[in-house]
């Protein structure tokens, strides 16, 4: 059931219904019982995907055995995407840096 890998989740951040309350902005109750009910709002998904973007779905919705959430493997993944976005902003950066500098030497504006 999704409620104890969600437990899992914010277990592992440190993380209890008023620290995700404050988080989501919304009231304590209410958060309370999206965290206890037997199924997963799209309304509460969709929050948890906003404020916790390193929530992994596979692992939240998928299966039926309770597995250990590990934190660390999720932040290290997180990690290389972030990565991933920055090498392609810089070969992208690179690519027009070049061709300004091509368009300058054919102006011959370049030193």
């Amino acid at each position: 059931m999704y409620k104890y890998r969600i437990k899992a989740f914010f277990d592992a951040k440190g993380m209890n219904n008023r620290d995700i309350a404050t988080k989501l902005e919304y009231n304590e109750g209410l958060v309370s019982r999206w965290m206890n009910a037997d199924t997963i709002s799209k309304s509460f998904l969709y929050l948890l995907l906003e404020h916790f973007p390193e929530i992994d779905l596979n692992y939240l919705l998928k299966g039926d055995e309770v597995i250990k959430y590990n934190n660390e493997d999720h932040l290290n993944l997180v990690k290389e995407k972030n990565k991933m976005d920055i090498n392609i902003h810089l070969n992208a950066i690179q690519q027009h840096t070049e061709k300004i500098q091509e368009i300058l030497a054919q102006k011959g504006l370049q030193k």
